[in-house]
């Protein structure tokens, strides 16, 4: 049975998909002892940036990355080494344990984290701004419908996110991203429309649903199951405190199946 609960175990079960969340503190400082946690390509990175401040996010983003898979796999945050795929996903290059599939996706002081020991995940998570450009060019002529038809900028805004964390989400569980998008997940292209109904995508293995997160922000899931039919994940329970932070850090934890 899926359903949503509390995370109570230090350690990622076979077969559960958990998402977290955390609200990072202003981005005035690095967390203490960043240097030694994050890798030398990390924060020669971080030092590239033109603001400060997109550095310090930066830091912040990939420390606690670290520290919250370092939690479930039960190993140093400085020794976990990553690679990435042809898309730019990353992925863990440690031989830690016969898989473990992780993302991560941000949007201003917000940062969220998909972790599988069976699946492919994506997660993608937007601030919501009311007022913003909607970027026609990037939405079908459905999608545009019904964004454009909201009766208020708040609603405009809301589904324009819905829509963008979906498309995002079920690309990144798929490796791709948007920069690798096959032309099937162009705007009105079939694959596109059939991410947005999760009766029509779970045939297809790939599953992708709204996560609930904090006011202010959309998030949404993906997860690629290959050929199995599932039933719909909930994620509507509350989020609990927990894991590897950085210090300042507000975090919040969902379990999405079991």
């Amino acid at each position: 049975m899926i359903h949503a609960h509390l995370v109570l175990a230090d350690r990622i079960a076979e077969g559960r998909v958990e998402a977290w969340e955390a609200l990072l503190p202003a981005p005035t400082r690095a967390p203490e002892g960043y240097a030694e946690v994050l890798s030398g390509q990390e924060v020669d990175r971080a030092l590239r940036f033109h603001r400060r401040s997109d550095g310090v996010r930066y830091i912040q983003r990939w420390f606690w990355l670290r520290c919250q898979l370092a939690h479930h796999l039960g190993v140093d945050p400085a020794s976990l080494l990553f690679t990435v795929g042809r898309w730019g996903k990353p992925r863990l290059a440690s031989p830690l344990r016969p898989r473990l599939e992780f993302n991560l996706s941000h949007s201003g002081a917000l940062v969220a984290l998909a972790v599988s020991s069976s699946w492919p995940v994506g997660i993608d998570i937007e601030e919501v701004r009311p007022g913003a450009p909607v970027p026609e060019e990037c939405l079908s002529p459905f999608e545009l419908r019904e964004v454009t038809s909201a009766g208020s900028p708040l609603e405009r805004a809301l589904r324009f996110a819905r829509i963008w964390t979906w498309h995002e989400a079920a690309l990144k569980a798929e490796g791709t991203g948007l920069a690798g998008q096959p032309p099937e997940w162009q705007p009105g292209q079939g694959r596109r429309h059939e991410c947005l109904n999760q009766a029509a995508s779970a045939p297809r293995g790939l599953h992708v649903q709204s996560l609930p997160v904090r006011e202010g922000w959309v998030g949404a899931i993906a997860v690629q199951f290959g050929k199995a039919r599932l039933p719909c994940m909930n994620t509507a329970a509350p989020f609990a405190r927990g894991g590897c932070t950085h210090p300042d850090a507000e975090a919040r934890t969902s379990v999405t199946r079991r």
